[in-house]
């Protein structure tokens, strides 16, 4: 099974791309990148197979 970069706390900057080990966050608690202290963030879950699942609904209308 392989680990993903979510359950290894790592963390892409949206701004400069820098990735990040993100240290134990509390909920609703954000960390800052330390290139740019832009936001950093996860990608969203399942967001490849909800592109795909938009796309087909797309072509079948």
């Amino acid at each position: 099974m392989t680990i993903s970069a979510q359950q290894r706390g790592i963390a892409r900057c949206s701004e400069c791309g820098k990735l990040s080990q993100l240290p134990t966050l509390n909920r609703n608690t954000t960390a800052a990148c330390p290139r740019c202290s832009a936001t950093l963030s996860f990608r969203k879950p399942q967001s490849l197979q909800r592109s795909w699942a938009y796309t087909i609904a797309a072509t079948a209308l």
